[in-house]
């Protein structure tokens, strides 16, 4: 269970510490299902958890409430991410080697979180692992949604941590 947990944070700790995987479209479509599947397992499982609890009677309304709204999301994303994203990441991570996938663009526009800035965001991604960061604004203006992009970096063709992108040609 905690090594389920840790599998599952792993990618959301490597994207806070600037870790920019993405992964391949093919990987995330082929895996959305099991994905799914894997987080709606989590959470069932962390709600039975939290209620047969022996203190979850003498908790608060409030406590309640956060506790399950906690469970839902945090065990939803903790489940897909294993599914989705900690597999490809870690073989990216071990045996990658200089890789290019092609991606289409979603969005341009949007105000990336803390850490990256300047993001493309991409199609048929899971959340979190949708962009890719730091791209120079004078290349990121010159998208628009439906253009297709070339990501490299290290990677394989599961996925790969974007150090450089430009248009397919």
């Amino acid at each position: 269970m905690i090594a389920w947990m840790w599998l599952g944070l792993l990618p959301m700790l490597a994207k806070m510490f600037g870790g920019g995987f993405v992964p391949s479209t093919e990987w995330a479509t082929t895996t959305r299902g099991p994905g799914l599947i894997a987080g709606l397992g989590t959470v069932m499982l962390w709600l039975w958890l939290v209620w047969s609890a022996d203190d979850w009677p003498s908790r608060s309304d409030l406590s309640k409430f956060g506790a399950v709204f906690g469970v839902l999301f945090l065990g939803f994303m903790i489940g897909k991410n294993v599914v989705d994203v900690t597999g490809p990441m870690a073989v990216a991570l071990i045996a990658g080697e200089e890789t290019e996938l092609q991606f289409t663009v979603e969005r341009t526009d949007s105000f990336g979180p803390k850490g990256c800035r300047s993001q493309v965001e991409l199609q048929g991604l899971p959340l979190l692992f949708n962009s890719a960061c730091g791209v120079p604004s004078d290349f990121r203006d010159s998208l628009t949604p439906g253009t297709r992009v070339v990501v490299s970096g290290r990677g394989t063709s599961l996925g790969v941590y974007a150090r450089y992108m430009r248009r397919a040609d």
